[in-house]
């Protein structure tokens, strides 16, 4: 599940496999916290049918005092610890306990190394992994759909692996089918943010730490890539793109696009340059960094539902020291723009308006 809907009511976790006859004794690790105290008995049944905030106050009943965030998630690495000496670790529970334990003390080892497993780094297997994956950023709606898929069918001739990335926010996980990789993010304008960040999320999990090229549906496949100078960009940088945005970047640019939302302007900060949505690329250092952002600190991304994934992304990556390398990517992945060949747009020149009043 995403982390921003980890609280969901409808996402309790149970597992019949790990329902037991008896009552596991479960209790912080820490003489600070039972020193000197009876022993108190958490029960595992209860603790794992239900939900996180559930978990929450079983686990301060239990104890009978309010624990502060990092306490709970020395109960959540007991746990997981009791789950891993079954081989129930890498379980739908376990994997849920994980992403919990990162939000209880994202900054703890704990933390880190639940990371590593929830991702897969700990069990992955050493095939070779490729050096890029493809994903067309589209939607189920027509005609998205169909120019995407067009738009795979003359990419896919000479860039693998590749995907049409789409959104389902009934979805519990991400699916890779074929050619289409479904994550579980709202498939519309206002959750462009949320399908690109899951998408980069799936990529990491299945792949390892790959780049990842970032394709709109609506670019145009123009000539065959140049295989050299994609060697020579991965070897390079790990955020390229054509520059985008300045101080008077169009705060309406969402105008009309957004299917549940209003058109009032955005209101973030201009924090920098970015690189143009419809082609962007993304080296293995700065997937790993926006998934790691997103995962452990989702809330950052609270109120991105104006569609500005590609400012999104510039600013987490630049929080990390990580700038932007200014790349005509046309030219060495052979695919246009939609802007007229290019990938930004430009600002209309407006008929001369003059303003009137009429007598009520």
């Amino acid at each position: 599940m995403p982390p921003h809907d980890i609280l969901r009511s409808d996402t309790l976790v149970r597992e019949a496999e790990l329902k037991q006859n008896c009552k596991r004794r479960i209790h912080p690790r820490g003489s600070s916290m039972t020193e000197g105290r009876t022993v108190r008995e958490l029960d595992l049944d209860a603790f794992l049918a239900t939900d996180f905030q559930g978990r929450i106050r079983l686990t301060n009943q239990v104890l009978d005092v309010r624990l502060w965030s990092h306490q709970q998630a020395l109960i959540w690495t007991e746990v997981l610890d009791d789950l891993a000496a079954r081989g129930k670790r890498s379980s739908p529970a376990g994997r849920r306990l994980m992403l919990e334990l990162i939000a209880l003390a994202p900054d703890s080892e704990a933390a880190e190394q639940a990371y590593h497993s929830w991702i897969g780094d700990e069990d992955r297997q050493a095939s070779p992994a490729p050096t890029i994956v493809y994903l067309i950023v589209s939607c189920h709606k027509e005609p998205y759909k169909s120019k995407a898929t067009a738009h795979y069918q003359e990419l896919s001739v000479y860039l693998q692996p590749i995907f049409i990335l789409v959104g389902d926010a009934s979805a519990p996980e991400a699916v890779f089918d074929a050619r289409f990789l479904t994550v579980p993010a709202p498939d519309n304008y206002e959750g462009l943010v949320w399908k690109v960040l899951e998408g980069l999320v799936a990529v990491r999990r299945k792949f390892g730490r790959v780049g990842v090229l970032k394709i709109d549906d609506d670019t145009r496949f123009i000539a065959p890539p140049r295989s050299d100078q994609i060697a020579e960009l991965i070897a390079a940088t790990q955020y390229a793109g054509a520059v985008a945005g300045d101080i008077n970047f169009d705060r309406c640019w969402h105008v009309g696009k957004r299917e549940h939302l209003g058109d009032e302007p955005y209101r973030r900060r201009f924090r920098g340059n970015w690189a143009a949505g419809p082609l962007y690329y993304l080296g293995p250092e700065a997937v790993d960094l926006l998934v790691r952002e997103y995962l452990f600190y989702p809330g950052e991304f609270d109120g991105e539902v104006f569609g500005f994934e590609d400012k999104v992304i510039a600013d987490v990556l630049r929080a990390h020291r990580l700038q932007l390398a200014p790349k005509h990517l046309s030219h060495i992945f052979g695919i246009a723009g939609p802007f007229d060949g290019a990938f930004g747009d430009q600002q209309p020149m407006p008929a001369p308006l003059k303003t009137i009043q009429r007598e009520i």
